[in-house]
């Protein structure tokens, strides 16, 4: 049923938490988005599964997605006020205007449904932008994190105290760098028993020639 295809997106975002959901929440808004076509009594929820699909494209970081998406979009679609704020939204992020993303996100009112979406998204961005400093800074201002965040620089130090950064006067922080993974034995015994008999074979066979 119509109705169907829109309520288990309005159920799915409930539980938006990792990268691999908006990944899924791609697949549902898609799935609605093609219906369209067919079923024209599904309009009447665009402009909700709209700015939702937005936003999964922005959580699973599928920017090209998120243009293709905009650029296919009737022109009165696109007059919706909400559906445009998210499209600001996905501006910044092609343009890696990154310090412009969460204050957009926050200063727009959205509807229930796209608000959970919407803050479920912050929270992936920030967790991105959070790793990303690790990789590039050996020192950074807590001011300069809590832009990147989009967080006051209270809240941000707490997060990455939390997180194990480290300061000295607490305007600097020496980021915690991301543990290593430990290394995996992908060789089984019986595999490393044929390799070892098979190196043997080798040694032998180049004595014997």
């Amino acid at each position: 049923p119509p109705a169907k295809i829109a309520q288990s997106i309005v159920e799915f975002i409930g539980n938006l938490s990792h990268e691999e959901d908006f990944e899924q929440l791609c697949v549902l808004c898609e799935e609605y988005e093609l219906n369209l076509e067919v079923q024209s009594n599904l309009r009447k929820w665009e402009s909700e599964i709209f700015p939702i699909q937005f936003f999964a494209y922005y959580g699973s970081n599928r920017l090209d997605d998120a243009r293709f998406f905009w650029k296919r979009l009737e022109t009165d679609a696109k007059k919706n006020a909400q559906l445009a704020a998210t499209w600001e939204i996905g501006k910044h992020l092609w343009n890696k205007s990154y310090l412009q993303v969460v204050p957009t996100l926050t200063a727009f009112s959205w509807t229930s449904n796209v608000a959970r979406v919407a803050v479920a998204f912050k929270r992936v961005f920030q967790e991105r932008q959070l790793k990303t400093l690790q990789k590039a800074y050996s020192s950074v201002s807590l001011e300069a994190v809590a832009s990147n965040l989009g967080m006051s620089t209270e809240e941000t130090r707490q997060l990455i105290e939390s997180q194990g950064w480290i300061s000295e006067d607490k305007k600097f922080y020496t980021p915690a760098k991301p543990q290593r993974a430990k290394a995996t034995n992908l060789i089984g015994e019986a595999d490393m028993k044929k390799l070892t008999e098979y190196v043997g074979f080798l040694e032998r066979a180049s004595i014997d020639a």
